[in-house]
């Protein structure tokens, strides 16, 4: 399945839904491409977890075995990505050849400083969500995606935090379980959300903004006691900064990510 990548050409492998695929089947084709041809890809930043790689695939006509966490997105794969091309490590780096992942690497960095987006799996809260706070959550999303003012976003926020104090252990539990999930455990998490240009956060039907995700964990935070929220406090500063553009605080969004791996 696997051809040698040409390191001269500075290339890395890409993956995208076969033409043709089985309906009910996940079939994807892989081929090699060069960071420095203009290609328009999306980069996947998900949960590996230690689970074995049990669920069955194809790739290029060959059976492909992936990680649960994986084969979810992949069975739910968002309808943004269509039939363009994607960087899924585990897939496009053939992590039985030594020298191959040390080659890649080196371009690691520019694969996702290069992506159009980046977009993490929705795996990683599964389940800890609300069914009727996530639908909440998906109508917050696009009114904020569609609010250019930063007062009124707020108070959009501010609303929906008040909407749904009804549940609001539910709602405080998805928090924490986003803050607390393995997906930070992850060294690549540092350098995956710190050069991807465009940030989309998805988990389970909910696709967020990440400036809109940064959004709402502060007002939250805001409204709750501070002990033990620091991952979330975190996640917020990450958020805002990366709105923000800002190369100068580049090495300040290390240090929040850091703040995450606080026992690394």
């Amino acid at each position: 399945m696997y051809t040698q990548l040409d390191t001269n050409k500075r290339q890395i492998r890409l993956v995208r839904v076969a033409e043709g695929s089985q309906a009910g089947r996940i079939e994807l084709e892989i081929a090699a491409h060069s960071l420095d041809d203009e290609l328009e890809y999306k980069a996947l930043s998900y949960c590996w977890t230690t689970a074995e790689p049990d669920h069955r695939i194809s790739v290029n006509g060959q059976l492909f075995m992936v990680r649960p966490s994986l084969y979810a997105w992949l069975e739910h794969m968002p309808t943004d990505c269509g039939h363009g091309w994607i960087f899924i490590d585990a897939i496009c780096i053939n992590q039985d050849d030594v020298a191959e992942k040390s080659s890649q690497v080196v371009l690691i960095g520019d694969v996702y400083c290069y992506a159009s987006k980046l977009a993490p799996t929705e795996v990683i809260v599964h389940g800890a969500i609300d069914v009727t706070i996530d639908e909440d959550l998906i109508k917050l999303n696009d009114r904020l995606s569609t609010t250019v003012k930063e007062s009124d976003r707020t108070l959009l926020v501010r609303q929906f935090i008040i909407d749904v104090a009804h549940d609001r252990f539910t709602f405080t539990e998805m928090l924490y379980a986003l803050a607390s999930s393995p997906y930070w455990d992850r060294l690549w998490v540092v350098q995956e959300l710190l050069l991807a240009d465009k940030l989309t956060f998805r988990f389970q039907a909910l696709s967020i903004a990440w400036q809109n995700l940064a959004m709402l964990l502060k007002e939250s935070y805001m409204n709750r006691d501070a002990n033990g929220l620091n991952p979330l406090i975190a996640l917020m500063t990450l958020g805002t900064w990366h709105d923000s553009g800002a190369p100068t605080l580049r090495g300040a969004k290390i240090l929040a990510i850091l703040e995450l791996k606080r026992d690394f």
